[in-house]
């Protein structure tokens, strides 16, 4: 990293593959500030699920649950705090939004 940078704000919304996004944040996580926070984009599992593709679509639809994949697996990890933000309380019984995730590392 040039001149030892620091990013302050990352926002992840690119390659919707799971390594797509892992990749991303494992490179980009490394030069967080401390204080630092990452947002990734299209996080919310059920958003994916309920989404309706139209037939002449179909064939150029990539799945792109990617980025819940990997929230999921961030859930589990001590370091890190997240914060998930779909659909949150406004419509609840709606189809889902697609969601964002606002994630820091925890202070020691």
């Amino acid at each position: 990293v040039l001149q030892d940078i620091k990013i302050d704000v990352l926002f992840i919304d690119g390659d919707h593959s799971y390594d797509g996004v892992k990749l991303d944040f494992d490179l980009y996580s490394n030069i967080l500030s401390d204080k630092g926070i990452i947002i990734i984009h299209d996080t919310d599992p059920n958003y994916e699920e309920n989404l309706l593709i139209s037939e002449d679509s179909k064939k150029d639809h990539h799945r792109f649950d990617g980025p819940s994949k990997l929230v999921k697996e961030l859930e589990k990890n001590p370091s890190y705090n997240l914060i998930n933000l779909y659909n949150f309380r406004i419509l609840p019984n709606k189809p889902s939004s697609s969601g964002i995730t606002v994630i820091n590392k925890k202070n020691d």
